[in-house]
């Protein structure tokens, strides 16, 4: 009886507005259109943007010689250069862009000089626009997940490419459900009564993501130095930690 009663209590003290919420999930609350047509509506959205993350395939005319077969990150190898005109999709795009690039390396130590400008296609194809020369698993400048399995061969003038991620499937899978919840009207539902139905956004990527990136992270900010995959511009005031608050006194 006990491990029902307890749980049961629980609920009902949080309905009750007993529980509290991070400054990120009261910004969602709080500018969300709860008109179930309007939840369904970025449900859809978010769910078939997120299908079209999973994978992609383009191919690509110009001068290069070029193998790069990544099956994730640590069994990762290539070697060669290449400078394209490439059509096709990339995640949640698809449109023209030009690449130049030239890559090297085994596993951890995968070396990239990559730049990539979107000629035409569609808005999230521009925000992909990049230029970088560094080690693959840089987090600030991310070319894909660590879990993506991959292959790009280019010879003489053309070349394709395709990629999966299995992260985005999850993500999508996430999404998929979260539109049936929001289709059967459980989320509205849930929101009347004062509760948070499942919110997972495993990207980070979802229409609400900039209002929980606003709320910050309960975590606080964690000082990391430079690594050669984590690679920061190197100045005075970034060889040294932040400054933390002073202490009370």
């Amino acid at each position: 009886m006990k491990k029902v009663v307890a749980p049961l209590v629980l609920l009902l003290g949080c309905a009750a507005g007993a529980c509290r919420s991070t400054q990120a999930h009261q910004n969602v609350v709080d500018q969300t259109s709860w008109n179930y047509g309007d939840l369904l509506w970025t449900a859809s959205k978010d769910a078939f943007h997120d299908l079209f993350d999973v994978a992609y395939v383009n191919v690509g005319l110009g001068d290069g010689l070029l193998l790069d077969v990544q099956a994730t990150k640590v069994l990762h190898g290539g070697l060669g250069w290449a400078d394209t005109v490439r059509w096709g999709t990339r995640p949640r795009s698809i449109g023209a862009w030009s690449q130049r690039q030239a890559e090297y390396g085994l596993s951890l130590f995968y070396w990239r000089d990559i730049n990539r400008q979107a000629v035409w296609g569609t808005e999230f194809l521009f925000d992909q626009s990049m230029s970088y020369k560094g080690f693959d698993l840089d987090h600030q400048n991310e070319t894909g997940h660590w879990t993506d399995l991959s292959v790009h061969a280019h010879v003489a003038l053309v070349g394709v490419e395709a990629d999966v991620a299995p992260k985005e499937v999850i993500d999508f899978t996430i999404s998929f459900g979260h539109w049936v919840w929001t289709l059967f009207g459980l989320k509205s539902a849930f929101h009347e009564l004062g509760l948070s139905g499942p919110d997972a956004d495993l990207s980070g990527d979802d229409s609400r993501a900039a209002w929980r990136e606003a709320g910050g992270s309960a975590a606080g900010a964690i000082y990391q130095g430079d690594t050669p995959f984590y690679e920061r511009s190197r100045n005075v005031s970034s060889l040294a930690p932040p400054v933390g608050p002073a202490p009370k006194k």
